[in-house]
């Protein structure tokens, strides 16, 4: 009787893990390790360059969107910030277009219900830089100043897609065109 008594007490445990792990899959939940450290070593086993909107971006979307930026500007503010600032304002040109013309933030529905204003490419376009803008939040010792400058840069052109009365409205504000500027001679640089 002993041993059906811990051969229950190990196996219970494991069907209720594994009943709970199951109903968490149902429910649309994954589990995707980031890490994996062992006693002398500790590996990242995700890296920002391999998510998904990071690669649509680089093998996509820098071809179909303009780099909006002006060459001329005195000021150098950004040279030793982090990158991930860079994303954040690419983010905040593209989301303050979307809410000027449409009035609300953009979430996936509110993204969707204006396919049909701004088309279907534009609509993945907002998508990939919202996603990008997240996982440079969560991933931000992995974010190089080329990538989020090339971010940037491509921001004002994808806004203008947006709300096409937008032009020009980068060349207003100077701490947006110093870090146009400055994104773009870190292009330069690298290129």
């Amino acid at each position: 009787m002993s041993q059906f008594l811990q051969m229950a007490m190990t196996v219970v445990p494991a069907l209720i893990a594994g009943i709970i792990f199951g109903l968490f899959m149902r429910r649309g939940y994954s589990i995707r390790p980031t890490k994996l450290s062992l006693f002398p070593l500790e590996v990242q086993l995700e890296r920002f360059e391999s998510l998904p909107p990071v690669e649509m971006f680089l093998v996509i979307s820098m071809s179909f969107i303009e780099p909006g930026v002006q060459d001329k500007d005195e000021a150098k503010l950004i040279a030793s910030r982090t990158p991930v600032a860079l994303i954040h304002v690419g983010w905040n040109i593209v989301c303050e277009a979307f809410i000027r013309r449409f009035r609300a933030y953009p979430n996936d529905d509110r993204i969707d219900a204006v396919a049909a204003e701004i088309g279907g490419q534009n609509v993945e376009f907002i998508k990939m830089y919202r996603d990008i803008h997240v996982h440079a939040i969560r991933h931000a010792n992995t974010v190089t100043h080329e990538f989020a400058s090339n971010y940037l840069l491509r921001a004002p052109s994808l806004a203008e897609r947006i709300e096409p009365m937008l032009t020009g409205t980068a060349e207003q504000d100077p701490l947006l065109r110093a870090l146009l500027f400055e994104a773009t001679q870190t292009i330069r640089r690298s290129g």
